[in-house]
């Protein structure tokens, strides 16, 4: 005779389920008992609800730092682009430490580039007014960062920078005689911005025609009605210094070839 299995069920105050198999048979017959619980355990695919609950909590977090990532990137700010920025942020705030003594020795001074002390040339960039002046640009830079940090490779940043500065030490000797002394990065942040513009111009982006006729209108404005009222506070701005960074920035870069994807 073979054996005639009656299955029947109960739920448990756990949530299980109890089931209760009689069994006939040539062995005899009588009842026994076994829970989905076991069942499942039995065939590895019991999962508890602990186990279940912190897989959610992990795949939740895994979600928030894909999403983290994804923000870091869209602003230019992941690995090492934003160790990149960190470094550079800190080139602009640290020689504020140094106090009027090192701003003294560090800024863009006619009487002392006539005396041969070329470093001003370089140094004048990367120094500021007072601690303001300094977290301006450094809010500046990280704009800039964020619109075009991708746009170019290092080397060639490096290359755009360096020429932007030549462009303003180059003007503000030849063309602005007036100019006794100059501090700040705002002038090279124009050419970043300029050369920045450039690469999407060239790349057809829409928002290069957007940031072309804003470079055009605030220089435009800056020449015919001197600086922007949010330009900062402190001794006049030297608008010029915007100009010739933005030509200089606008020049090195249509040499150059900019990456050809777009963020």
């Amino acid at each position: 005779m073979r054996p005639v299995f009656l299955v029947c069920g109960a739920a448990g105050t756990d949530g299980d389920v109890t089931h209760a198999v009689r069994v006939w048979g040539n062995t005899g017959h009588g009842f026994r008992f076994f829970t989905a619980r076991s069942a499942a355990i039995s065939t590895g695919s019991f999962r508890p609800r602990e186990k279940v609950a912190e897989g959610l909590d992990m795949n939740a977090s895994s979600t928030a730092v894909t999403n983290w990532r994804r923000v870091l990137k869209s602003l230019n700010c992941d690995g090492a682009f934003g160790l990149g920025l960190l470094i550079t942020c800190a080139v602009l705030l640290l020689p504020e430490l140094a106090g009027d003594s090192g701003r003294a020795l560090l800024r863009y001074d006619r009487v002392g580039l006539e005396a041969a002390q070329w470093w001003r040339l370089l140094t004048a960039h990367v120094v500021h007014l007072d601690l303001e002046h300094a977290t301006l640009n450094s809010l500046g830079l990280v704009l800039m960062w964020a619109l075009f940090a991708r746009d170019y490779r290092a080397g060639q940043w490096v290359l755009i920078v360096l020429t932007a500065m030549a462009a303003i030490d180059a003007g503000l000797w030849l063309r602005d005689s007036t100019t006794a002394w100059y501090v700040g990065s705002s002038g090279a942040l124009h050419g970043v911005m300029a050369a920045g513009t450039l690469a999407h111009l060239r790349r057809g982006d829409l928002d290069g025609w957007v940031l072309a006729a804003f470079i055009v209108v605030k220089l435009g404005f800056e020449q015919h009605a001197g600086a922007l009222p949010f330009s900062g506070s402190g001794p006049g701005v030297v608008v010029d210094a915007h100009l010739y960074g933005s030509l200089g920035g606008a020049a090195i870069a249509a040499f150059l070839k900019p990456r050809a994807e777009s963020l």
